[in-house]
């Protein structure tokens, strides 16, 4: 009896997901299509937590993401008066035929007396990661597209960072040499080939990144990745010197960060003391803050007599919150504010800075 009951019930069941199922229209492509877009905006979100990309850059990048997310959406979905006819009688067939097919067939072809299987000797399924499943199916779609209309450099740079994190490498490489071609030289597009070359050779500079890194410092001198790289390419020649010098110049113009904590490891490598967080981390716990407070106070004196960027302004806005000095933080800020408020983007770093007060 206990069987005749399960029975009914999955019977019920698949009834039940065959009539959601015709309700249901392009879920599993949109599902496809947002999954394939949190892939590309976790890969943003990487390269600018390492700061390998700008603020600006990130917003570009996640800008056109979106676009090309809303590019593959349907433009509009039927309305429900439409095919309801057809749905209906469909409904119909499923709730009569389904059970009254599968009892008939069961009683023929079936064994309901057969003892189960022990459960220990039953292999266990892998489990598999739904999102990773959306993104391939996604990135085939893409992939579909970019083979009836090569000539998509916006596909081409889009695809070009999943590959990346999928480590199909001679893939990213095609991918951001085409969109290089198609859309013109920038100093992302070179740096990103760069990069991927640079993957794809596990480390190692070739000739052929390094040409990218160069022609993407020609096109932006403070293009951060580019000069990373180019750094790296130096200690792999064994040209200490100007590593050394191209990292110091490079950290001083990022601001704290996971980026600037490994040049500043790289450094003590090639035999350089460490300076700035990277000192004060080497010290002993009861003399870190002295030498933090003594730090703050000698970039709000240089800031005061001199100037300086607008990372450095919002770097002492940061640490006066971090001190607690809530007020004379507020001081600063509106001094940045005056200093900035010609510079749009700048003065957006100012007052990102200001929201922890």
């Amino acid at each position: 009896m206990t069987f005749w009951i399960v029975a009914a019930g999955l019977t019920g069941l698949t009834c039940l997901a065959l009539l959601a199922a015709l309700g249901r229209k392009g879920v599993q492509s949109a599902d496809h299509n947002r999954a394939f877009y949190a892939s590309q905006i976790a890969e943003i979100d990487r390269q600018l937590a390492l700061r390998l990309i700008g603020e600006r850059e990130a917003a570009a990048a996640r800008t056109e993401a979106a676009r090309r997310l809303l590019a593959v959406q349907p433009a509009s979905e039927p309305s429900i008066a439409q095919g309801g006819a057809t749905r209906n009688l469909a409904a119909t067939v499923i709730l009569l035929l389904v059970p009254a097919i599968a009892l008939p067939v069961y009683l023929v072809r079936g064994t309901p007396d057969m003892p189960s299987f022990p459960l220990a000797g039953r292999q266990q399924p892998k489990p598999v990661d739904s999102q990773d499943v959306n993104v391939a199916d996604a990135l085939r779609q893409i992939e579909t597209h970019l083979a009836a209309k090569p000539d998509d450099g916006r596909g081409h740079e889009v695809v070009g960072p999943v590959y990346l994190r999928l480590e199909r490498y001679a893939d990213a490489v095609r991918a951001f040499s085409a969109a290089l071609q198609l859309l013109g030289p920038t100093a992302d597009r070179h740096a990103s080939l760069g990069e991927a070359l640079v993957f794809q050779t596990k480390g190692a500079v070739t000739p052929e990144a390094k040409a990218a890194f160069e022609a993407g410092v020609s096109l932006d001198a403070r293009h951060v990745k580019s000069r990373f790289f180019l750094a790296l390419a130096a200690q792999q020649e064994g040209d200490k010197p100007r590593a050394i010098a191209l990292l110091t110049a490079l950290s001083a113009d990022l601001p704290e960060g996971a980026l600037k904590v490994e040049i500043a490891r790289q450094l003590q490598e090639l035999g350089v003391a460490p300076q700035g967080g990277a000192a004060i981390a080497a010290l002993p716990v009861d003399e870190q803050s002295a030498a933090i407070r003594s730090m703050v106070e000698g970039l709000a004196q240089r800031l005061a007599t001199s100037g300086g960027t607008v990372e450095e302004w919002a770097r002492l806005i940061r640490a006066l919150a971090v001190l607690k000095e809530t007020d004379r933080a507020r001081l600063i800020l509106a001094e940045a504010r005056q200093k900035f408020a010609s510079a749009p983007d700048d003065l957006r770093r100012i007052e990102d800075a200001g929201k922890g007060l």
